[in-house]
């Protein structure tokens, strides 16, 4: 399956994603490829234990999962490219425990 059909299927299957929302949460995933086809990686496997995995602002996708395992494989993605875009807010998250600020 490719990994926009294994993007999509999640989405509407496992989350019951739809309309505006699913396309704003797919937009999002795709802002960086880096991130995207990690997180493609991800859905095929449920492992965060990938190799040579990206780092963004000195954050793996596996530590943050350690940080909050609350987090799904979305949140962690999704938080990975709040790291990219606004690292000190992100950062300042991260030191909360991933209380809201």
């Amino acid at each position: 399956m490719k990994s926009d059909e294994l993007l999509e299927k999640y989405l509407k299957t496992e989350l019951k994603m739809s309309g505006v929302i699913l396309f704003m949460t797919v937009e999002k995933l795709k802002k960086y490829d880096d991130i995207y086809n990690e997180f493609c990686r991800w859905l095929e496997n449920r492992n965060y234990d990938i190799d040579n995995p990206i780092v963004v602002a000195g954050y793996t996708a596996k530590q943050i999962h350690e940080l909050n395992p609350g987090f799904e494989g979305i949140g962690v993605y999704n938080f990975m490219i709040t790291l990219r875009d606004h690292p000190e807010r992100a950062k300042k998250y991260i030191e909360s425990g991933f209380k809201e600020l």
